[in-house]
Parts: C-alpha cells; sequence; structure tokens
C-alpha cells in the first residue's frame, strides 16, 4: 500500500520497481482492494482529520498554521520510471528537494526558512524540483479552508545516507549527521 498515493492508486501501485523488476505477480480483484483500502488507506486519511482538527481546536485565534512535514527519501538520480514521467529533470539531484505544491500549501517564508537552514549546514536545495509534493501533501491542503497548515513534503537524497547500489546505509557518523541536522532544522522552525 502506498499512502502518498490517490486511493485508487494505493494498492499495489508499484507493480515493478524501478529497475524493471516484477513485484506483483498477479492483480488483486475489487474486493479485496477495498478491504485493503477499509482496513489501512481511509483509516490513515481519517486519523489525519482528527489530528489537524484536534490541533486547531487547541490553537488561540490567530496562531501560527499548523505545520505538517511529510518526509521521503528520494535516489540520487532519476531512475528510468522518473525519467519517463519527466524526462527534462536534472540528472544529479540536490541534497534535499522541499515541495510545496508549486508555492500553494505553505507561505513562502515558511518553506525558504528550511531551504535556508539546511543550506547553511552544507546541503544543496532544490525547490519542487523534481517532485512538487505527493498524495499527502494535496490532501492536508485540501484541508486548509477548515484551519490554517504549513504543509511541506521534503525528499532526503539518499546518497547523502546510505549506498544506493549496494542498499546500505554509509557510516555511522553520516548518518547521524544528516539526522541531527535535519531534527535541528525542524525543531527550530516548529518553535518559531
Amino acid at each position: 500500500m502506498e499512502l502518498n498515493r490517490t486511493e485508487e492508486a494505493a494498492i499495489l501501485h508499484w507493480t515493478e520497481n524501478t529497475r524493471g523488476i516484477q513485484l506483483v505477480k498477479k492483480i488483486i480483484d475489487e474486493e479485496c482492494r477495498q478491504k485493503l483500502a477499509q482496513r489501512y488507506y481511509r483509516p490513515y486519511y481519517q486519523m489525519l482529520d482528527i489530528l489537524f482538527e484536534k490541533m486547531a481546536a487547541k490553537q488561540p485565534a490567530g496562531a501560527q498554521p499548523i505545520s505538517f512535514i511529510d518526509l521521503h527519501s528520494m535516489p540520487a538520480s532519476p531512475t528510468s520510471y522518473h525519467l519517463k514521467i519527466n524526462p527534462q529533470q536534472k540528472t544529479n539531484r540536490a541534497n534535499f528537494c522541499l515541495s510545496d505544491l508549486k508555492g500553494v500549501s505553505c507561505n513562502h517564508q515558511y518553506i525558504t526558512s528550511i531551504a535556508d537552514a539546511l543550506n547553511k549546514k552544507g546541503y544543496t536545495i532544490a525547490i519542487n524540483d523534481p517532485y512538487f509534493g505527493g498524495n499527502i501533501t494535496k490532501y492536508l491542503h485540501s484541508l486548509h479552508d477548515r484551519f490554517p497548515l504549513n504543509v511541506v513534503q521534503i525528499e532526503v537524497n539518499r546518497s547523502i545516507y546510505m549506498n544506493e547500489d549496494k542498499r546500505t546505509f554509509l557510516d555511522t557518523s553520516k548518518i547521524t549527521k544528516v539526522k541531527n541536522d535535519l531534527t535541528e532544522t525542524l525543531i527550530s522552525l516548529f518553535n518559531r
């Protein structure tokens, strides 16, 4: 199940991996699809609704928008799958891609403060390149009429913490640095 997709695309979305290896041998029937959606997909989005309603109820009038970070990882270079979707994308990706539905899901200062803080820590940053926000970002932005939100999707380039070919982590100090830098950046942002 891929929660960052629409419900129709969420179940067994990846029939093959990015290297063309088949992952799914038999497509499931509609009854099973509905059971999986009912058990996993819909409760996730219902939980998001409840969570944000509770947070909004605790917000004093005129408070800052509620912050939400949707964290993912991305390959260092586009695969053939990515190039089919967007053949114009760069072959070497930034360390972090920050996405806000092309300027819609958060205020400009919010996303640029994340970019500036990570950049000061020595990372390269791209905004809405190659990603501009997945289904979770879109869904949460749709709640904006009910309460103000700043929603950003962050894609972390896997090459800064792992060997992608071997699917093994780099040495512990590099993993710890990325984790600490991202954590410090986000805590500082949330405290503001």
